[in-house]
C-alpha cells in the first residue's frame, strides 16, 4: 500500500497513482495494461492501492476483502469501530461508512484496496512467436484481469458484494475495446521493445508466409 501524506484539501484517490509498478518486475510492459484500463475507464481503480503479482498457479486474478485498507482520521475511525462493534474497519464497505456516520465524506476515506493478478499464467498461456503479438495478448489478458479484479472491488465497496457474473461481463466490451486499439497498442509495443521499423514489419511478414 502507498502512503500519501496529503491535506484534505488536496486528497488524491489512491487509484490516479496506480502504475503497475509492483507486478512490472514479472513483466515490465504492465504498466501499459494499467494505463489501458484507466484509459476505458477513469473510475476503474478509483479504490485500488496496488495491484500485485501472485505467483504460482491458481486462477488468473483475485481480491480478498481481507486486503482491503480504508484509512479513516482517528476520531472517526474510532465512531466507526464503536457504530459497528469491530476493531477492522478494512472489512466495512465504503458505502456503509458514509451511511452510517453523516459527517463523513469520500475526501475523508482513503481507500486502498489490493488486487492480484497471474502474470505467470497469463505469459505462459499467452505465447506465440511473433513478440508483438505475444506481448499484445499479455497486455489484454493483464488489462482484463485488472478490470475484472476491479470491478469487484467497485461492488463490494458500494453494495458490500459481489459476484462473478458482473465481473465477467465487464470484460466483454473491454475485450472488444482493447482489440480495436491494436494498431496502436502494437507501436507502444514496439517501442517498448526498441524494434527498428524494418524489424517491426518482419515480424508480421513471416506471419504472412506461414
Amino acid at each position: 500500500m502507498k502512503i500519501i501524506n496529503v491535506k484534505m484539501s488536496q486528497y488524491i484517490p489512491y487509484g490516479s497513482l496506480v502504475e503497475g509498478g509492483k507486478i512490472e518486475a514479472s513483466y515490465p510492459l504492465s504498466h501499459v495494461a494499467v494505463q489501458l484500463v484507466r484509459e476505458y475507464d477513469e473510475n476503474a481503480l478509483y479504490n485500488i492501492g496496488a495491484v500485485e503479482d501472485m505467483p504460482g498457479g491458481g486462477p488468473y486474478g483475485y481480491y480478498s476483502t481481507g486486503d482491503n485498507v480504508h484509512q479513516l482520521p482517528q476520531e472517526i475511525a474510532d465512531r466507526v469501530r464503536l457504530e459497528f462493534n469491530t476493531e477492522n474497519i478494512d472489512l466495512i464497505p465504503t458505502s456503509f461508512l458514509l451511511n452510517s456516520i453523516p459527517e463523513l465524506n469520500e475526501q475523508s476515506i482513503q481507500i486502498g484496496d489490493v488486487i492480484h493478478v497471474n502474470i505467470n499464467r497469463i505469459i505462459t498461456e499467452s505465447q506465440h512467436p511473433n513478440p508483438i503479438i505475444f506481448n499484445f495478448n499479455v497486455i489484454k489478458e493483464i488489462a482484463k484481469t485488472i478490470l475484472h479484479e476491479a470491478t469487484h472491488v467497485i461492488e463490494v465497496e458500494t453494495t458490500g458484494e459481489t459476484s462473478e457474473s458482473s465481473a465477467e461481463g465487464a470484460e466483454t466490451p473491454f475485450d472488444r475495446y482493447i482489440n480495436d486499439k491494436f494498431d496502436e497498442i502494437a507501436q507502444i509495443i514496439k517501442r517498448e521493445l526498441g524494434l527498428s521499423d524494418e524489424e517491426f514489419l518482419s515480424h508480421f511478414q513471416q506471419e504472412e508466409t506461414k
